[in-house]
C-alpha cells in the first residue's frame, strides 16, 4: 500500500520553537514578517490559520531553517529534553543517538495523533530532592498497586506502562555504554532500553527512567545520567530514583512474604547464595539488586551485603533469567504503526525509513513480537 501523508500536524509548534529559538516575543516576530498584529502569528501558532508560501519563504529566510522543517512532520525537531544513562559514553555517541532516536519520537507523536491515541495524565508524586527514602518508597508501592504491577512488577511495567500512562517503552540497539535514555517533552515522554542488556539491567533502567519521568519538573536530570556524578544534588537524585526502582520492581510484601518463607523471623543471618538466586530469578532483577531491597527492608545490614555481593561476583551470576534479547520497539508501538498503515495514512518504505530498518527487518520486527504484518512484500 503506497500511503497517503498527510499535512504537518506540528507545524504550529515548529513555528513556536523557530521563534524560542530566535529569542522573539510574537509581536516582534511579528513585525519581522509584517503581519498588521501579533494575532496573525498567534494563530499560525495555535494551528487555527495556514501557512502561505510567501510566509512560510520569509520564515526560512529570517531563520535559516529548510523546507523540511515546515513540511516534513517526521524531522526531530529538538523538542525534548534527552537525559542518557551512562558511565562511559562520549558526546559523539551521545549525539549520534538522540539524532537517531528522535525520528522514532516523532513518528510516535505523529501516530499520536492520526491514531487519535487518548492523552494519559501521569500520576502527581510530590516528591523532591529533599523527600526522605521512606515516601520515595511509599511512592513506588503506591506506583504498584495504582497500576496493578502485580507480584513482580517487572514482567509487565512496560507494557502497562505504554497502554495506561502512554508513555512508549523502545527496545532499541543502543551505542555499547548506554543502558538506557529518556526523552522528556510536553509532547510526551519516552523512554528507550538497550535491548542487549542483561534483563536484571533492562528492568532495573526502566524503572530508575520512570522515576525521572515522573519527577523530571521537581528534579530534571543531567544528559549524561551517570550512575556515580560527582554533583551532590544529582548524587542524591540516582540514590532517590534507585530506591524508587528497587521498591517498585520488588514490592515490600512479596519481599517480605519470601524472607519469612525461608527465614522466619530472623535477621541479618547467614544467608545461602541460593536464596539470593531465588529471588533475583522472581523479581527479574539482579542478585546485587536483591541484595539492596533486602538492605533497604532491614533484613541484613550493609556489611553482610557487601559479603554477600563479593560472594556472588566470585561466584558468577546463576540467575535462570531469559537470556534472549528483546525484539525491537515494542508491540504496543507496533501496533499504534499497522493501525496508520493499513490505513493508507503512511508508506511501508516511509516507517521502515523512519525507523531506520529495511522494509525487511522491519516485517521481521512485526514477526518477533507475534503481529501479523501490516503490509505485503
Amino acid at each position: 500500500m503506497a500511503g497517503k501523508q498527510e499535512a504537518n500536524p506540528f507545524l504550529g509548534r515548529r513555528i513556536f520553537l523557530l521563534r524560542s529559538e530566535l529569542g522573539l516575543t510574537q509581536s516582534e516576530l511579528a513585525d519581522k514578517l509584517g503581519f498588521g498584529s501579533r494575532q496573525s502569528l498567534q494563530q499560525l501558532e495555535a494551528d487555527e490559520r495556514k501557512l502561505s508560501v510567501e510566509e512560510m519563504l520569509q520564515l526560512m529566510e529570517l531563520s535559516g531553517k529548510s523546507f523540511e522543517y515546515f513540511t516534513d512532520p517526521f524531522l526531530w525537531d529538538g523538542d525534548g529534553q534527552f537525559s542518557f544513562r551512562s558511565s562511559d559514553a562520549d558526546a559523539e555517541q551521545l549525539n549520534t543517538f538522540e539524532q537517531k532516536a528522535g525520528g522514532w519520537i516523532m513518528l510516535w507523536r505523529w501516530l499520536r495523533v492520526v491514531n487519535e491515541c487518548p492523552v494519559r495524565m501521569l500520576p502527581g508524586f510530590d516528591l523532591g530532592i529533599r523527600s526522605s527514602y521512606e515516601e520515595v518508597q511509599a511512592a513506588a508501592e503506591q506506583l504498584v498497586q495504582w497500576l496493578q504491577l502485580g507480584k513482580t512488577p517487572a514482567a509487565t511495567l512496560g507494557a502497562v506502562l505504554e497502554r495506561e500512562l502512554g508513555i512508549p517503552v523502545l527496545y532499541a540497539d543502543i551505542p555499547q555504554g548506554i543502558s538506557g535514555a529518556t526523552c522528556h517533552s510536553l509532547r510526551g515522554n519516552v523512554i528507550f532500553v538497550n535491548r542487549h542488556d542483561v534483563q536484571g539491567r533492562r528492568n532495573f533502567d526502566l524503572a530508575h527512567e520512570l522515576f525521572h519521568v515522573l519527577t523530571w519538573k521537581e528534579m530534571p536530570p543531567e544528559r549524561l545520567d551517570r550512575d556515580d556524578p560527582e554533583d551532590k544534588s544529582a548524587q542524591r537524585r540516582e540514590t532517590l530514583a534507585n530506591i524508587f526502582a528497587s521498591t517498585l520492581l520488588m514490592p515490600e510484601t512479596e519481599v517480605r512474604a519470601m524472607w519469612s518463607m525461608h527465614f522466619g523471623r530472623g535477621r541479618d543471618i547467614p544467608i545461602e547464595l541460593d536464596f539470593l538466586h531465588t529471588g533475583a530469578d522472581y523479581f527479574l532483577v539482579s542478585e546485587e539488586a536483591f541484595v539492596w531491597r533486602l538492605v533497604s527492608l532491614e533484613y541484613i545490614s550493609k556489611e553482610n551485603a557487601l559479603q554477600l555481593i563479593g560472594r556472588i561476583q566470585a561466584a558468577g551470576s546463576a540467575v535462570e533469567q531469559s537470556a534472549a534479547v528483546p525484539a525491537l520497539f515494542s508491540r504496543f508501538f507496533l501496533e499504534q504503526l499497522a493501525v496508520a498503515l493499513v490505513a493508507g495514512k503512511l508508506s511501508v518504505r516511509r516507517a521502515a525509513k523512519q525507523l531506520t530498518l529495511s522494509v525487511d527487518e522491519l516485517e521481521e520486527a512485526y514477526h518477533t513480537h507475534d503481529l501479523t504484518v501490516p503490509f505485503d512484500m
